[in-house]
């Protein structure tokens, strides 16, 4: 009998076959209502539009003191709906975006998923060349930008670009006096005048056409970036129905005692991310809680508006939390508003877990802070802990509406309880595919038995329980020889026993190409004291001697002020294989 005929067999008569995507042991978390939830229909609007229209008066979003209620921000997106068809925008459109999270892209998200039309998400740091080849590529007609941004290549851009652009500033949706003070400091005056611009007050301002509206949950939503650390970065198609689900299925996974209307939720993750749209915008928005907007949203800035804000529900990265505990792990602030942190994008060392799990204590928050693992891929989470399902070292449990498992990378097959694979993800969140990119799409997405399942290129196993654990990541296996036997490195499982040792703050572990051994590891430490290096090098090299395999050890030490990173946050450890290649002979 085959595999899949013995997984049929065991399915049918309720016996455990001893494989997670099947058995699902994590729904025993769920009750019988979370487990049975369904996935909204529609789009993005009218998700949002359904679960706070009994609401109209209570505040949606704040900005600086700028309050904006539900029946406000109804009244906008549907103004903004009627001057975007005026400008000739309507269903399958894509139109072009590149801002910092703000109310006037809050209105933008829904207006485009309630006329159909899709987003093109741009990152902060595109210049003139990438602008122009990425709306060439979208056939995108309508660029929608923050004026500071554009005045960096404004004057770059080609005499044939006619699209029509809409200015965006920080300060438009302020209150007077802090408007007026930012409205100074982002002064913006255009360089290019054979630009065709027109100003946000003045789009929203006008009369605007009637428009079609779309209910199809599956019309492409979004068009997001990856994050480019392992090769071109592709554009991952989004529809609403990914966004509902990734909502619905956080929703009634248990990550605090109760998701709370009016409760506050701290936005500090930017648009131009899945993270950012799905469990920063549209999670706390159809949840009914009150979404805080920053312009600040890097991590120097997150102590001052835990203070000044007092967050009820925080979707954070984990860069974020270590400058929360850099800034405040001493303090004896009373954070005791803290009902729900969950940390991602990064993993955490176990010794950093206990760490985090102090400073709460010490600050009066009487929680688990909540671990979560998703990608731009699966519009976002799909994988958390909850206030039942939570491990030292684990990311979590599927969502409600979500399956995973994990195999065999050489053979595709499913492996058993505690055994190391590739995890593979299935959830209704997961991309329609990469744009225009057919065989990228076919290389990460399979369909078995009718159930689309996403390779994520992630070594991990799941518990008996159902919890899954992050290993590493099969493109950053680095491979080393002894003799004539080779030898696969998982750089994050040296680095979290690592990470353990006093001194070390932080650690990445990088290959060396060797013709010798193949690749050489190179250890960059980011110590707790710069001063103390030597001795935290020393300190390190005697562990590994003491207790990894030698090919396991880093051939070589050296110091760092800080990591680099990309621009959601993560470690770059491109950039530092980069860095060990400069320094070879």
């Amino acid at each position: 009998m085959s595999l899949q005929a013995v997984k049929q067999t065991n399915r049918q008569t309720g016996n455990l076959t001893g494989f997670p995507s099947v058995d699902k042991p994590w729904t025993r978390f769920y009750t019988q209502t979370e487990k049975e939830a369904a996935i909204p229909e529609g789009s993005m609007f009218d998700y949002l539009y359904e679960q706070n229209k009994a609401y109209p008066s209570e505040t949606a979003i704040e900005y600086y003191g700028r309050k904006i209620t539900y029946q406000e921000l109804f009244r906008s997106i549907d103004q903004c709906c009627r001057n975007l068809a005026a400008l000739g925008i309507k269903k399958g459109d894509i139109v072009t975006i590149q801002s910092l999270p703000l109310p006037q892209v809050i209105i933008l998200i829904y207006a485009l998923t309630r006329m159909g039309a899709c987003g093109n998400m741009l990152y902060p740091d595109a210049k003139a060349k990438d602008v122009v080849s990425s709306m060439k590529k979208t056939s995108s007609d309508l660029l929608i930008v923050i004026d500071k941004m554009l005045s960096g290549y404004e004057t770059e851009l080609p005499d044939s670009f006619r699209s029509t652009i809409i200015l965006l500033n920080v300060a438009d949706q302020m209150p007077f006096l802090p408007g007026m003070i930012v409205r100074k400091a982002a002064a913006y005056h255009q360089q290019n005048h054979k630009l065709h611009t027109i100003t946000w007050k003045a789009f929203i301002g006008g009369k605007g056409e009637d428009y079609e509206e779309n209910h199809d949950a599956d019309l492409p939503a979004f068009m997001l970036r990856t994050g480019g650390t392992t090769g071109i970065p592709k554009e991952v198609v989004l529809s609403s129905r990914c966004f509902n689900a990734v909502s619905a299925g956080v929703y009634h996974a248990q990550m605090c005692s109760k998701w709370q209307r009016r409760k506050n939720s701290l936005l500090l993750m930017p648009p131009f991310i899945a993270f950012g749209i799905s469990s920063g915008i549209h999670n706390s928005l159809t949840f009914g809680t009150k979404l805080i907007i920053v312009l600040d949203v890097t991590p120097s800035a997150i102590s001052k508006y835990f203070l000044k804000y007092k967050p009820n529900y925080i979707t954070v990265g984990t860069v974020h939390v270590e400058q929360l505990l850099e800034d405040l792990g001493k303090s004896s602030h009373d954070l005791s508003c803290i009902e729900m942190l969950a940390v991602g994008g990064e993993a955490m060392s176990a010794a950093f877990e206990e760490k985090l799990q102090q400073f709460l204590h010490n600050i009066h928050c009487p929680i688990t802070p909540i671990k979560g693992y998703g990608l731009t891929e699966t519009c976002g989470c799909v994988i958390a802990e909850t206030m039942q399902a939570h491990r030292t070292g684990s990311v979590g449990i599927p969502i409600s509406l979500a399956n995973m498992k994990v195999i065999d990378p050489d053979t595709g097959r499913e492996l058993s309880y505690n055994q190391s694979g590739e995890i593979c993800l299935s959830s209704a969140g997961i991309m329609q595919g990469y744009y225009q990119n057919r065989q990228a799409t076919d290389d990460i997405i399979t369909v078995e038995n009718g159930e689309r399942w996403l390779h994520t290129g992630d070594i991990g196993m799941i518990s008996e329980d159902g919890l899954l654990t992050i290993s590493g990541r099969i493109k950053r296996i680095i491979t080393c020889r002894e003799g004539v036997l080779y030898h696969k490195v998982f750089p994050l499982l040296l680095e979290d026993q690592i990470a353990r040792l006093p001194g070390v703050q932080e650690i990445c572990i990088v290959g060396k190409p060797d013709e010798t051994v193949g690749n050489t590891l190179v250890a960059y430490v980011v110590p707790e004291e710069p001063a103390q290096f030597e001795q935290v090098k020393n300190r390190i090299s005697s562990y590994c001697s003491a207790e990894l395999e030698t090919y396991e050890r880093p051939a070589e030490y050296r110091c760092l002020d800080q990591m680099p990173r990309t621009l959601i946050g993560k470690v770059d450890y491109r950039a530092l294989e980069q860095m060990a290649l400069k320094d070879m002979p």
